[in-house]
């Protein structure tokens, strides 16, 4: 029986755009879609997301990597620029598991810039129960420990889970723990809809 709910933020509860940073640092719009692979894959991101290397020391990546001299300022408002808003709806999440009594964990892969800003201008989020978040855990989305370590603080066993994320690879990962897992992407209605099936699913005899 499902008795916790973990959800990422991004493309679940907040709407990103990963081609804003880009553009607001001038970079042309050709080449952002590559360049947007290759920031997901880039060592520094990763280093950054587990909280092993400072802002300062992402941000000189930054430059160092797109050939730039921006400043601290203009990457700071160009990172933050990533999160769009509220995706719509959302709050009708939190509605509905609130009135199942169930209670609701973000797992996010995340880092000290986003999370200042994101919780100063986005109430829901003050919505979650408890927030996973992974600069402060030490590890990342998809690597198996960092499931491991939420499911053990929160004492909930893999199989009373169920989660939900916009990455194909963070869903598999949850998987490999042990926990019920399903992939949407901007789309609180298709959240819902998992969530309402997979709860009354898992609450019958």
């Amino acid at each position: 029986m499902i008795k916790a709910v973990f959800l990422d933020v991004g493309g679940i509860i907040l709407k990103i755009d990963w081609r804003n940073p880009l553009k607001a640092l001038g970079i042309e719009p050709e080449r952002r879609p590559a360049i947007v692979e290759k920031l997901k894959d880039w060592p520094v991101f990763h280093r950054f997301e587990k909280g092993q290397a400072t802002a300062d020391e992402f941000f000189d990546g930054i430059n160092a990597l797109l050939g730039l001299k921006a400043s601290r300022e203009q990457l700071n408002q160009a990172w933050i620029s990533l999160i769009v808003g509220d995706l719509n709806g959302s709050a009708r999440i939190f509605d509905w598991l609130n009135a199942q009594g169930l209670p609701v964990f973000a797992l996010s892969n995340t880092n000290i810039v986003h999370d200042e800003y994101q919780f100063q201008h986005f109430p829901v989020l003050s919505r979650f129960d408890r927030f996973f978040k992974s600069y402060l855990m030490g590890e990342r989305k998809p690597g198996v420990e960092i499931y491991r370590l939420a499911a053990q603080q929160t004492g909930f066993s893999p199989e009373q889970i169920i989660f939900i994320d916009d990455t194909l690879e963070n869903v598999e990962g949850a998987r490999r723990a042990g926990w019920r897992a399903f992939q949407t992407v901007d789309d609180t209605t298709a959240t819902l809809e998992i969530l309402r099936r997979e709860i009354r699913s898992s609450a019958k005899p």
